[in-house]
C-alpha cells in the first residue's frame, strides 16, 4: 500500500517527462536552443563511439575501484563494532 503513491507518480512521470529538450512542450524556441546549446557545451569534446579501451580505462582507474572500498570499510565499522 504505501508504494502506491510512488509508482503513481513514476508512472505520470514517464508519460509526461520530455526525452530531450528539443521534444519538450513547455520550452519556448529560445530556451530549447540555449539548453541544447548548454548539454553540448557541457560535453565538450565526448566520443560518441564504443571502444574496449573504454571499458579498461575504466577498470586501470584507482576512483572507480576507491568508493566501493572505502564503502565496503564504512559499513565493515558499522555491523562489527
Amino acid at each position: 500500500m504505501e508504494g502506491v503513491v510512488t509508482i503513481a507518480g513514476g508512472l505520470l512521470a514517464f508519460v509526461f517527462m520530455a526525452d530531450y529538450p528539443d521534444t519538450a512542450k513547455f520550452l519556448s524556441p529560445a530556451e530549447k536552443h540555449e539548453v541544447v546549446r548548454r548539454l553540448e557545451e557541457d560535453r565538450g569534446a565526448l566520443d560518441d563511439g564504443w571502444d574496449t579501451r573504454y571499458v579498461w580505462d575504466a577498470v586501470k582507474d584507482w576512483k572507480v575501484h576507491s568508493l566501493p572500498t572505502r564503502c565496503a570499510k564504512m559499513l565493515t565499522l558499522f555491523f562489527f563494532f
